[in-house]
Order: C-alpha cells, then structure tokens, then sequence
C-alpha cells in the first residue's frame, strides 16, 4: 500500500490538531460552567444550613465560628448528593452559553456531529464522578459522622443514627443455635435501653431475656436487672447478667451507621459485617452500586441536557421548552426513588434497580438526539 501524497497527510494532521484545539475548547467551556453551578448551589445550601442553624435552639450561645463549623459539615454530602443535577444544569449553561455567543454554529461548520461535541461533555462527567468517588465521598462520609456527634459527650463509638435507635440484631452462635435481641435505644459510653433477646435452638424457643439496659463489652453483653426465663422453668432476676457475643463494638459500629456515613472503600466490609450478624444490608448494597454507577450518571445527564440545549425550542414555545427540561429531570429522580422502594422491598436485585433508571435515560437520550440529527 503506497503511502498517503504530502498534502493529504498535512491536510490530516492540520485535521487532527483542529478536533484536539476544539475537544479542549469544549471541555473548558463545560468545566467553566461546571465550576460555576457548582459553586451557585453550595453557596445557596449553605445559606439555607445557616439559616437553619440560626434559628435551631441548640445553636443558642454558640460563637459566630462554631455556628459556620456547623454549617459546613453537611455541605459535602448534599453537594455529592446533588451532583447529578450540577452537572446537568452546568451542560445546559455551557451549551445555551456557546449558543449565544454564536459558536455552536461554527462548530457544525468545521464539520463536528453532535456526537463529537457531546465527547467533551461525557469526558469532563467520567472526570468529576471519579474524582468524586476519590475525594468528595471519603470526606462527606467522614463530615457526615462528625455532624452526628457534634455536640454530644461520652463514648460515641455506637451512637445509633436518628432513624436506627430501634433495632434488631441477629447473631448465630454456631450450629442451629441463634440470639436475636432488640434494643430500643442507645446512650453515649456504649449503653443500649429496652433490651429483650430470645434464643432459639432448632428454630424453637428455648429461652427469653429481658432487661432494662445493657452495655456491650469485649466479648459479651452486661445486662442490668434482667430477667431470664427458660423454656419450662420460671423466670429468675439478676442483678448483672453476662451474656457471651461475638459481637464486637467495632461490629456493632458498622451496625449503627447509615450509608451516608459510610465511604465508599468501606462498605464492601460493612455489608460482610451486616450479612454475618444477620442484619439487613439492602441499602448499603444499594448505596455503593449507585456509588458505582455515579460517572455513569453524570454522563447520561450530559446526554439528557444536550436534547434540550444543542437545539432548544423557538417560535415563542420557550415555556414549553422549559417544562420539558425540568420534567425530564424530575421523571429520571422519579423512576430512581421508584426502583430503589422497590429494590429496599425486596422485589428487584439491587444492581437491576440502580442501573434500570440509567439505561432508560440513556436510551430514551440517544433516540432523541439521532432522531434531531435525522430531521
């Protein structure tokens, strides 16, 4: 095969350095937008938290520096919660931006599908979700449990988050022997109230224990004033009753804390532990595949705001054109919280759940734009 005359092989590298200049261009336009999205809505949520922090009556004589302390430490979370539709709003804002100053059309000129353009956008969206796997999650999972015990005293080790204060634990002591205690409440130095613990030998009840506190020590359970009753015998008071557990503070940590506490290198380790001690572990399974699935997301958010922005609607149909965008962002978060209900019921296989949203948006975005490039 002869090689290519001189001119055609210039033409082609005069070619390639143009898509790099243009490639750069896009993604400096989507990473400027990006940056101002993002730093609009944290502005706006710390605001909020502030707000909220000024009228809290536990903020009463706290000084102007622990008051913006406060403020901060949920500022992390929200911002990776919310990060999908930064993202989303921040191709919208780069597009509709290019649109004005007139360089969308000399991209199509140059000879740019809308495939090509969109290149950049998905680039800058794998970049930010990694990095947000790597950066952000770790400290607003570390900034999540220190808003949790910010103010409190004693031992916060086993501190239950708001919505975990009762709950069940299963614990199988070898063979068909199991312990299932329900505890209706926790205090700070490892205490735990309400505690009523059955165990079962061959699935039949062979003996009850009732108390009204218990702290978890290395090794075993004390319980104070508690009463035991074993299966055909009468029930007997003790003043301190020591129950032998696997269950280590440590475990019991990773029972008590929520998803959003947890970083994403840690929960792998957190559902092991949860599966061994016979706890549920759907949500936090839940949460790391959609940890798992956040660049995808962000790229299909890029898909979804280029339908409205690379061609927005005219003829006096801007309102439309705006009810549209908004709802397609509504109805993608829709079908999410639908699946994940589900998915926490049991009636779908987590990955199933967490992705099934992504596809459909991907798919319904990928008809949208190749049925425009084909009108």
């Amino acid at each position: 095969m002869s090689a290519l005359p001189r001119p055609r092989r210039a033409a082609r590298r005069k070619a390639g350095r143009l898509s790099l200049v243009l490639f750069l261009f896009l993604m400096r336009r989507t990473a400027l937008s990006f940056l101002i999205v993002f730093g609009a809505l944290a502005a706006v949520f710390f605001l909020f938290n502030f707000a909220d922090q000024l009228h809290d009556d536990a903020a009463d004589g706290l000084s102007l520096f622990s008051l913006l302390y406060a403020t901060f430490l949920p500022l992390p979370s929200l911002m990776e919660t919310a990060l999908p539709i930064v993202v989303f709003f921040a191709v919208l804002h780069a597009f509709i931006t290019m649109e004005h100053r007139g360089e969308i059309i000399p991209l199509g000129t140059l000879g740019l599908s809308e495939a090509q353009i969109l290149l950049a956008p998905v680039a800058v969206a794998v970049v930010i979700g990694v990095v947000s796997l790597a950066v952000l999650n770790p400290v607003a999972a570390a900034l999540t449990r220190k808003e949790a015990t910010l103010g409190q005293s004693g031992d916060l080790s086993l501190q239950a988050s708001a919505h975990d204060k009762d709950f069940w634990l299963r614990e199988n002591q070898g063979g068909d022997s199991e312990v299932l205690m329900h505890v209706q409440g926790a205090d700070g130095d490892n205490v735990f109230h309400g505690i009523t613990i059955v165990r079962t030998q061959n699935g039949q009840i062979i003996e009850h224990i009732a108390a009204p506190s218990a702290k978890l020590l290395t090794g075993a359970w004390a319980l104070e004033n508690a009463w035991r009753m074993e299966q055909g015998k009468q029930a007997v008071h003790a003043a301190r009753l020591y129950l032998p557990s696997k269950v280590t503070p440590r475990v019991l940590r990773q029972r008590l804390e929520w998803p959003e506490a947890t970083p994403l290198a840690a929960l792998p380790a957190v559902i092991k532990l949860r599966n061994s001690i016979g706890a549920p572990s759907e949500i936090y399974r839940h949460r790391l595949h959609t940890l798992l699935a956040g660049p995808a997301t962000l790229c299909v958010m890029v898909l979804l705001a280029a339908v409205f922005a690379l061609r927005p609607w005219r003829r006096g149909y801007r309102a439309l054109w705006y009810f549209f965008t908004f709802g397609s962002l509504l109805a993608f978060y829709a079908l999410i919280d639908i699946s994940r209900a589900i998915s926490l019921n049991r009636g779908l296989p987590v990955p199933f759940a967490v992705w099934c949203p992504i596809v459909i948006c991907f798919l319904c975005s990928i008809a949208a734009l190749n049925r425009r490039e084909h009108v």
